[in-house]
């Protein structure tokens, strides 16, 4: 029978301890903290604030103001929480705080998590990823907030909004990802807004239309029999009066 010593007993016992934290580590925005630098050198001046358009839905309102409380928060390597996150670590919590929706930890499960969209088909609330370093694999990730920029973690400068036009993004880009639990959120969203606005003028939207479209048919018809009858009226009282 082998025998293992009380302080080897000890040693594996220590080791075990740490495993969990070690995945925790290994499961966060990178394979290391410097897959997720996002450093360009010298950053562009981008303002730092996320801008809401007027027409963006209730949902994802409420999640790019959830992503602005963020702003400024330091980056800490396998961290989610405002005492200090990483990449992915920010964006799952995002989601999970303003949307009730569970994405997997890492920047590489999340890509795999998403639909693959093009980068011109890009709406907030979509993800954008990067392959920083030699590896050609996802290792960063940001949230697509408008006007072709993303807010995201940068080990340098922590939470912060960047370019997506600025040279290092456009080096490293690695793809764009629509989260479709989400966008079938905003999409029933949109539906029941739909709803309300018809039931509010007692009609549906193509029906209203529709009888619009008819209004101005009759209108064209009824002008066009009465410049009728006008012309002749004029045409009789030319000839009685010898022209």
């Amino acid at each position: 029978m082998l025998t293992i010593h009380p302080y080897m007993s000890r040693y594996i016992l220590h080791i075990c301890t740490f495993i969990p934290f070690i995945l925790i580590l290994l499961s966060s925005c990178g394979t290391s903290r410097k897959a997720t630098s996002g450093n360009s050198g010298k950053p562009a001046n981008i303002p730092q604030a996320v801008v809401l358009d007027d027409g963006l839905d209730d949902i994802t309102a409420r999640l790019l103001n959830e992503a602005s409380t963020w702003l400024g928060v330091r980056y800490k390597y396998g961290g989610s929480t405002r005492a200090g996150t990483d990449c992915s670590g920010m964006v799952m919590q995002i989601f999970k705080d303003a949307a009730g929706i569970s994405l997997p930890r890492s920047s590489r499960e999340q890509h795999a998590y998403c639909k693959p969209i093009r980068q011109n088909e890009l709406v907030e609330g979509d993800l954008v990823f990067f392959a920083i370093g030699k590896s050609s694999k996802v290792g960063h990730v940001g949230l697509y907030v408008g006007d072709r920029k993303m807010i995201h973690a940068s080990t340098s400068r922590g939470v912060m909004i960047s370019a997506l036009d600025e040279a290092y993004w456009k080096k490293h880009y690695a793809g764009s990802g629509r989260i479709e639990a989400f966008e079938k959120r905003v999409s029933a969203e949109r539906r029941r807004k739909k709803g309300k606005r018809q039931k509010k003028t007692g009609m549906p939207a193509k029906q209203a239309s529709g009888k619009s479209r008819s209004d101005s048919i009759d209108n064209i018809i009824t002008n066009a029999f009465q410049l009728s009858i006008d012309e002749v009226i004029d045409s009789v009282a030319t000839n009685k009066r010898g022209f």
